[in-house]
Parts: structure tokens; sequence; C-alpha cells
């Protein structure tokens, strides 16, 4: 009775660990994960990921055909987004597109990613989110980012859409593309970080669909 008891305490531990977050921005939804390629120093606890893939979902029709405020441009500095792009003499057309700044850290040291937090969109639209990453205390470090995808909802799809940068900073880009038959409400799911072969953790994406 005793191992029993021993038995299912050991049980309910190990559940509980493999449920718990190892730091900010960090997140485990199953107690299977995949690790990314790369000098992983194995104290984070990770989403199950997979590379974000570079073709176009099967079947998408989008319906944006103008120019739309977060396309990818490309700039002598790298790429950027349209409505972040100024010419001089010629009024924006449209405002700034908002983006996040944070930190992740592990034994490697500490980077410093650009990203876009929060997206607002229409149903059967394309929106693109530009990461740019650069590591704090090596500003001509070697730039190369690999981008990976959590579980992602339903109706929603991520394409790699390449990279560039300049140096000391590393820039990737993927499009999302967003069902037309999808519901309005809110739609959550984490992206993967990976800067020079030595992956990082997770970051946090909020996809907000209107009417």
């Amino acid at each position: 009775m005793k191992t029993l008891i021993i038995l299912g305490i050991v049980v309910l531990l190990l559940s509980f660990s493999a449920c718990t977050t190892a730091g900010q921005n960090t997140i485990t939804i199953s107690s299977t994960t995949a690790i990314p390629s790369g000098n992983y120093d194995g104290d984070v606890i990770m989403v199950p990921l997979t590379p974000i893939p570079a073709s176009t979902p099967v079947g998408f029709s989008g319906n944006q055909t103008q120019e739309a405020y977060d396309d990818i441009v490309p700039t002598p500095g790298g790429f950027a987004y349209r409505a972040n792009v100024h010419q001089q003499g010629v009024p924006d057309k449209w405002p700034p597109v908002q983006t996040t700044t944070e930190k992740l850290n592990n034994t490697n040291g500490t980077i410093s990613l650009t990203f876009r937090s929060e997206i607002e969109t229409k149903a059967g639209e394309i929106r693109y989110n530009l990461f740019e990453v650069s590591k704090l205390g090596d500003p001509f470090a070697a730039s190369t980012l690999i981008l990976y995808s959590g579980p992602l909802p339903d109706g929603i799809d991520l394409v790699d859409y390449g990279g560039g940068g300049r140096p000391g900073v590393a820039q990737a880009v993927f499009a999302i593309y967003i069902s037309p038959d999808i519901s309005p409400g809110q739609y959550s799911f984490y992206i993967g970080v990976n800067f020079n072969g030595v992956y990082y953790g997770t970051v946090p994406c909020t996809l907000t669909v209107i009417q």
C-alpha cells in the first residue's frame, strides 16, 4: 500500500512539473515537447514547435487587392512595414504599425526582439509580422534568425516570407493567412525564436478578428 501511495505522489509531481512554466515568455502545453535544432541549453520549457512553412495554404484566396499598411517593403536598412516608410513631402497614408520589444535570455546571453504582439484584422485577409532580433552587448553579432510556430488555432495559417537584416540585426517575416470562414474573436499562438543557432524561447501573438 505504501509503495502505491508513493508512486501516486511521484506521478502527480511529474504531471505538475510538466505543466508549469520555466520562466517568462515560455509555456508548455503538453508533456511532449519538440526541441528545435541549435545549442539548446536544456533549462527552458517550450511549446511543441514546428518550422513555419514557406508555402501558401491550399485553397486560400485573400481579398486584399490593394496596398495594405503592413505590407513588407525593402528599404536601405532592411525590411519595413509600408506604413512605417515615410517619403519627404508626401503625407502618410496610414498611422505607423505598432510593435512590441521584449528580451529573451538563456545561458548564451540576452537578445532584444521587436515584433507585433497584437494584430487586428478581418476574416479572409493576410497580415504580416516582421521580427527583428539583436544580441545585447554584441552589436556586430552574426545575424541568422529562424522562427517556429506552436499549435495554431483553426482558420489561421503562417507562411515564411523570408529574411534579411543588417549588421547585428536579423530580420524574419511571416505572413498570417486568415480564413474567410473564421469567426470574430481573439486567437493566440506562440512563436519560437532561434537566433544564430541558439534557441531563446517563445513570445505570444494575439490576432483579433473583427467584423
